[in-house]
């Protein structure tokens, strides 16, 4: 029933889905200018825009780091149709490792993908986040394998959407986990140096630029995170009060972190975190959440948090996130509960 919703959901958005006019011209973008002076250029995105797919899209230029863009480079040597669903496969598939890496511990999780409106808007908008998700869900495995040298360097990988990990390090730096931040220093400091070879010395400032375009981040009311919240509420953007609820998230995460002996449930909540303070969020980013879910589902025992945890995942907090203000404070508002309820659940503990 629930990938019938799903499936309904999607044939009202064919007319864009089928075509390819999506995000994904942005990682075309990319691709094909990967290791050129116009990597972040919106002049040239928008030319390679109109050259695949007949029109333009304001604000969908590749903001992604070089490093990222030279892995997609191949996609680049394909005709725009041929390289989407090449892309669309691969994210398909990166969500079936996904499921089959932890459905074992948390069979529930076949039932809310099902019901995941962020997983479809994800495939919809030729986004990425599963691939970011799977990589997440591998450094878990690696720890749990003991192997957090490899852990690091998966975590590095995660750079493709950095800005949803800020706080992650801080959990494991906190756990005294000294081969996993290693291994991440390695990881950073190897794609960092293919971005400089690659893409020139100046790529940094031209990034900054683009990054500080607002056709980058329209509309506030559609973002599951604190910018979200405080649009939601004020109707403005109020840098004051996002930078105040971001200091109190932080603290939150950094005190669980602190408390939590159990360093996968804190690493769970450096996610949900994440998400909430990052500056640039929409609906797909969302997907992360699964993985938050499948960890909290499978070793946390207070009921409370469970149910948040899930109830973040079902559809009406995301329809109310559609919906636009003031309606769409529902899921950052959700979020900041899941984290309520951990830290209260950690100090009655303690």
């Amino acid at each position: 029933m629930g990938l019938t919703l799903l499936v309904f959901l999607a044939l009202l958005q064919r007319d864009r889905f089928f075509p390819g006019q999506n995000d994904f011209l942005q990682l075309y973008a990319g691709a094909k200018l990967s290791g050129t002076p116009e990597l972040y250029s919106p002049i040239a995105a928008r030319r390679i825009h109109q050259e695949s797919v007949g029109l333009e899209l304001i604000g969908v230029y590749y903001s992604r780091p070089p490093f990222y863009a030279d892995m997609l480079r191949p996609l680049g040597w394909l005709p725009y149709r041929a390289a989407y669903w090449t892309f669309e496969g691969i994210s398909f598939v990166a969500f079936a490792v996904f499921l089959i890496l932890f459905v074992p511990q948390c069979k529930e999780l076949i039932l809310f993908s099902s019901l995941c409106f962020p997983l479809l808007s994800n495939f919809l908008n030729g986004q990425d986040v599963t691939l970011v998700l799977l990589l997440a869900a591998g450094t878990i495995l690696a720890i749990r394998r003991e192997h957090d040298f490899a852990a690091g360097l998966l975590l590095s990988l995660c750079a493709i959407k950095g800005h949803l990990f800020v706080l992650t390090p801080l959990v494991f730096l906190i756990h005294r986990r000294w081969m996993v931040l290693i291994g991440g220093a390695v990881g950073g400091a190897v794609l960092t140096a293919v971005s400089f070879l690659t893409d020139g010395r100046d790529w940094p400032r031209r990034y900054l630029t683009l990054l500080s375009n607002p056709e980058l981040h329209p509309n506030p009311a559609s973002m599951p995170n604190l910018r979200g919240l405080v649009f939601g509420l004020t109707g403005e953007d109020y840098p004051a009060m996002y930078w105040a609820l971001t200091v109190l998230v932080v603290a939150v995460v950094v005190w669980l972190a602190w408390k939590m002996a159990d360093l996968e449930m804190a690493l769970a909540m450096s996610l949900i975190a994440g998400l909430l303070v990052g500056y640039h969020a929409y609906l797909q980013d969302a997907v992360l959440l699964l993985l938050p879910f499948a960890i909290v589902i499978a070793r946390s025992k207070v009921v409370s948090l469970r149910v948040l945890i899930a109830l973040a995942i079902l559809p009406p907090v995301y329809i109310c996130l559609l919906m636009g203000r003031p309606w769409n404070i529902a899921v950052p508002v959700m979020l900041m509960a899941v984290l309520g309820v951990a830290a209260a659940t950690e100090r009655q503990a303690a």
